[in-house]
């Protein structure tokens, strides 16, 4: 392999792919449909298929229920999506705000 051939793959590599992210997913959970991935996550099918287009971003949160999920190290999945942000930001929107420390 050359070595612009082998920057070329590493570049594809590190670019942001949800879709690579889900594709992973499935193939080591041995899951048969991105239906089963979403039961599994407890997303709705509908925000998967949104997420793989890139029409969402995959957030921080969403890393953390994949982690909670699957035992995947969070910095593993990162690297699959191609996620180079130094810092994630967590959506407080779902959470419930009576929970948190005052």
């Amino acid at each position: 392999m050359t070595d612009t051939t082998l920057q070329t793959a590493q570049a594809a590599q590190a670019a942001y792919d949800p879709d690579r992210l889900f594709d992973t997913l499935r193939q080591r959970l041995q899951l048969h449909s991105d239906k089963a991935l979403a039961k599994l996550l407890q997303i709705a099918p509908p925000l998967l298929a949104r997420l793989r287009q890139s029409g969402v971003p995959v957030s921080g949160s969403l890393l953390m229920r994949i982690h909670d999920a699957t035992g995947i190290a969070i910095d593993e999945l990162r690297r699959v999506l191609g996620d180079r942000r130094q810092r994630l930001r967590l959506s407080f929107a779902n959470v419930n705000r009576a929970a948190l420390p005052a």
